[in-house]
């Protein structure tokens, strides 16, 4: 069996937590999008990562009028 290379592209996700005491529910999550943008993950508690998508693309080369 004839083996092709592939670039295979894994987008990982993890659940990141925290607590923000808010009027509203969009207004929580503009203050954890800004903690999260200016001071990074450290501002929350990490979940496991798990695999959100992922995808393949062939990228073997044929040679010229190659099937």
């Amino acid at each position: 069996m004839t083996t092709q290379r592939y670039l295979v592209s894994l987008l990982v996700g993890r659940e990141l937590t925290r607590v923000v005491d808010a009027r509203t529910p969009e207004l929580a999550e503009e203050i954890a999008t800004f903690l999260f943008r200016e001071f990074g993950a450290k501002q929350f508690e990490a979940d496991d990562e798990d695999i959100v998508d992922i995808s393949s693309k062939d990228i073997s080369v044929t040679p010229e009028g190659g099937q």
